[in-house]
């Protein structure tokens, strides 16, 4: 098998064959479905994810710690607990160990998260370090990609591809120019979405997603899945940051398919559109509406005005780097 997701498909027919949960699990497990949802029958939820980070090594605590919190968040949770699994090739040293439990144990306190437990070992067979969040917390209110409706704007935070433009300036480090690598850096402050998510959610949002893996043409192929509906967005609209498009021209990757950690899609009414993003806005978020959702299937895009399916990929754009 190729690196990368499941095949949307392939992974469909493993969890209709073998993925069993009881009643109080009201989010399981789905294609494009952040969170599971656990309705505690006393007025609240609780939240649970589970996510690896493979293509760091450089902050990768930190970037354990932020992933899993934002998909808590976009399904409607505030994080409160993480534990992580540490899985450590054979080369590795203490200070390597103990980097990674400091950037776990200063992330979680920066998010007033608890970091109450998980499992560290030297792990025969893999060349960098793996770290398996996972992220558990607590709302009175739930949302999922399936609840996107056809007549709801989509709406974007911040820009693409932001993650991968970090994973690459960090991977590429000797081969970028240094005032380019810098300014990259200060990217990191945006990868969390947790103010996003709130705001979105406080204006009625029916729908939020954070994409990852496989960048935007994932996400919005896995929101059309979970909903049953069809997305059509305008690539002009699409916010790309110019550092990103440096260095996709440089290495030859496509913006669209990158690790987008960071951004928060969302779909909500046409009418809450505009004050949600003024409300985005005044709290220093760039947000713009990029597309549409309506009755049909599949994930377009309108490109100097023709219009194609944005197919799902086999892998992120990252893999073609490391």
């Amino acid at each position: 098998m190729k690196p990368g997701k499941l095949p949307p498909e392939y992974l469909r027919t493993l969890i209709d064959r073998y993925v069993r949960w009881s009643e109080e699990v009201i989010v399981g497990s789905g294609i494009g479905l952040d969170s599971a949802v656990i309705d505690l029958k006393e007025g609240g939820y609780l939240f649970l994810k589970t996510d690896p980070v493979t293509f760091v090594t450089e902050d990768i605590g930190w970037y354990s710690v932020i992933i899993n919190s934002n998909d808590i968040a976009v399904s409607g949770g505030t994080p409160e607990w993480f534990l992580a699994v540490v899985l450590l090739p054979e080369h590795s040293d203490g200070e390597t160990v103990g980097k990674i439990f400091s950037q776990i144990s200063a992330t979680c306190r920066e998010l007033n998260i608890s970091w109450c437990g998980g499992h560290t070992e030297v792990t025969p067979g893999i060349d960098r370090p793996i770290v398996v969040g996972t992220a558990i917390g607590r709302g009175k209110r739930f949302i999922t990609s399936q609840f996107a409706r056809a007549g709801d704007a989509v709406i974007l935070t911040k820009g693409i591809a932001i993650e991968g433009t970090l994973a690459i300036a960090l991977e590429k480090r000797e081969e970028i120019d240094q005032e380019l690598f810098n300014r990259i850096m200060t990217f990191r402050k945006w990868l969390s979405i947790l103010e996003d998510a709130r705001i979105a959610m406080r204006h009625g949002v029916h729908a939020m997603h954070d994409p990852t893996e496989g960048g935007l043409t994932t996400a919005l192929n896995e929101i059309a899945i979970a909903s049953g509906k069809r997305i059509e967005v305008k690539y002009e609209w699409i916010k790309i940051l110019d550092e990103t498009r440096i260095l996709c021209d440089m290495f030859d990757l496509d913006p669209l398919g990158l690790l987008s950690s960071g951004a928060l899609v969302a779909t909500i009414s046409m009418d809450k559109t505009g004050p949600l993003l003024a409300d985005l806005k005044a709290s220093g978020i760039w947000a713009g509406v990029i597309g549409y959702v309506k009755d049909g299937q599949g994930a377009w895009i309108e490109r100097d005005g023709k219009l194609e399916k944005l197919r799902p990929r086999d892998g992120d754009e990252i893999l073609r780097l490391i």
